[in-house]
C-alpha cells in the first residue's frame, strides 16, 4: 500500500507510481496535505491515517487532478476492449502515454495491473511500442507485452503482428 511519511517542511512518498521527496505546504486538516514535486512542481493531495507518534502511517488516497486525469487519458481507450482501432484512437493513445511520460517520468506509467481481458491490444502495443525506449523503468512492461499477446489470440488476432518489433 503506498505511504508517505510527513515532516514539515517535506513528505517522502513511498508509492509505486510517485515516488520521491516532495517540499510540502502547510498541513490544512488533520489528516490532510498537498505536496508539492519539487522537479515537475505539480501538486499531490495525500489523506493521512495518522499513527500515534503523528507521522503520517499510511495514504489512504493519493490522488492528484492532474494526475488521476492524465492516467484516465492513457487508459481510455487502453482499458477498454472494445474501443475503436482507427488511426486517430490509436493516435490519441500514443500521445497519451508519451505526455504521460514526459510529465511525470516513465516509472510511473505502471502497467503492472494490465490484464488480458480487460484491454484493447491494439491501443496496449501502441502504448508499449511508443514507451519502448523505457521499457526498463516502467514497472509491469514485459508482463504488459504477454498480456497484449494474449488479448490479440482472444480476439482471433495474430499476437506477431499486433506486437510486431517487440517480440
Amino acid at each position: 500500500m503506498p505511504y508517505a511519511l510527513a515532516e514539515t517542511p517535506t513528505a517522502e512518498v513511498r508509492s509505486p507510481s510517485v515516488l520521491g521527496r516532495y517540499q510540502s505546504a502547510d498541513v490544512r486538516d488533520a489528516g490532510m496535505q498537498w505536496v508539492r514535486a519539487r522537479d515537475t512542481n505539480a501538486e499531490y493531495f495525500l489523506e493521512f491515517a495518522r499513527g500515534s507518534s503523528g507521522e503520517a502511517a499510511e495514504v489512504a488516497s493519493m490522488k492528484s487532478y492532474r494526475l488521476a486525469k492524465a492516467i484516465k487519458k492513457w487508459q481510455k481507450y487502453v482499458m477498454n476492449p472494445d474501443a475503436a482501432t482507427d488511426v486517430d484512437a490509436l493516435t490519441e493513445t500514443v500521445e497519451a502515454v508519451l505526455d504521460f511520460i514526459s510529465e511525470f517520468g516513465p516509472s510511473a506509467l505502471s502497467l503492472h495491473s494490465v490484464q488480458a481481458e480487460a484491454v484493447q491490444c491494439e491501443h496496449l502495443a501502441a502504448a508499449l511500442r511508443a514507451s519502448s525506449s523505457w521499457r526498463g523503468q516502467i514497472p509491469g512492461w514485459d508482463l504488459a507485452i504477454k498480456a497484449t499477446a494474449d488479448a490479440a489470440r482472444s480476439a482471433h488476432l495474430d499476437p506477431e503482428d499486433v506486437l510486431y518489433g517487440m517480440i
